[in-house]
Parts: structure tokens; sequence; C-alpha cells
């Protein structure tokens, strides 16, 4: 979703610098304290009879996991050498066949990262998921706080090294992409 916003949105010149702001309001969630934030998107949600709904769930966390990825990708999409772009046109490729065949994998490190990085932001929200899940939906998280309020050290051990140790997978996996790519073995 970030990429597609990246793609689209037109870069404005601010200082001689490329920046995007259209993006400011989508660090909204970023600026504003999490728990008022929720507050407001419960009442929405409640009005419009949609919580506790597992799309409204995976909305909340995009709601949040979208500005950093953004933050995280948007530097290095902005950096991009439209030149490329102009020897794929050339080279007679459309808009979407230049995305996919040349932009993607030149910048696959920054595209992996900030998969693992939104990965790892989704997976420690609690107040999102409680708030809009109405306390219905299990996740590891919520999982992991109730165990802390009172179950045994075994158990909770195994719940915070599962939250740990998924995070650090994706982070691994990402790397093994990037390197793999960027070795030359991953291409056609």
């Amino acid at each position: 979703m970030v990429i597609v916003w990246c793609e689209l949105t037109p870069a404005a010149y601010i200082k001689g610098q490329r920046k995007k702001i259209t993006e400011i309001p989508f660090y909204i969630p970023l600026l504003v304290p999490q728990i008022a934030f929720l507050f407001g998107l419960q009442i929405m949600l409640v009005w419009l009879d949609l919580d506790g709904l597992y799309i409204t769930l995976i909305w909340a966390h995009l709601l949040f996991v979208f500005p950093y990825v953004l933050l995280s990708l948007g530097p290095a999409w902005r950096r991009w050498d439209n030149r490329l772009d102009d020897v794929g046109a050339a080279l007679g490729a459309g808009r979407i066949e230049r995305l996919i065949r040349i932009k993607l994998p030149v910048l696959i490190t920054p595209i992996m990262t900030s998969l693992a990085i939104g990965f790892a932001v989704s997976a420690a929200l609690y107040l999102p998921t409680i708030f809009v899940g109405g306390g219905r939906i299990i996740t590891l998280t919520t999982e992991a706080v109730t165990l802390a309020s009172g179950a045994g050290r075994q158990n909770l051990g195994a719940a915070t090294a599962l939250q740990m140790a998924l995070p650090l997978l994706i982070f691994l996996c990402a790397d093994a992409v990037s390197r793999r790519r960027l070795s030359g073995t991953g291409s056609a």
C-alpha cells in the first residue's frame, strides 16, 4: 500500500528538497497520544456498528503501521534516480512494467526493511487491538498482556519469547531476501 502511495503521489520541492506534503496527515497517529486518538476511533466504529470485526482491526493496525513504513521507505523512494525510468521508457516499458522490473528490484532492501518494521509495529499494537476489537479478538500481544496479569511464568515466558521471535524472524527473512537479491542469485 505504501508503494502504491509513494508511486502515485507527486513530490513537491520544499527548500530545494523533494518532499511529499501529502504525507503529513498520515503522521497524525504518531503525533496525537494513542489513547485519545483511539477513543475517537472507537466511538466512530461503534457508531458505524463496525467494532469487533477482523477487517476493522486490520484497518486500525494499518492506520498505525502506515506512518512507520512511510517514514522508512519514503526517503529511499524520493531519492530514486528518474533516469532509470527514462531508460526503461525508452526501451518501450510501460509505467507498471518499469515499476516491477526496474524500481522494485533496485529498492528491494528499503522495501524489505520497511516491511519488517511494519510487522514489528503491528505485532506490538495492544491498545488498537483492544479498542477496535472490543476485547473479542485475541492476538499474541493481548495474550501476553493477559498472561502478565496473573498466569504462570512459563506461559508468560513462552508468549513473550514468541512475541520477540516473530519480528526477529521477519527481520531475518527481509535481510536474507535483500542479500540474495543484492548478490545476484535471485535475478532472472
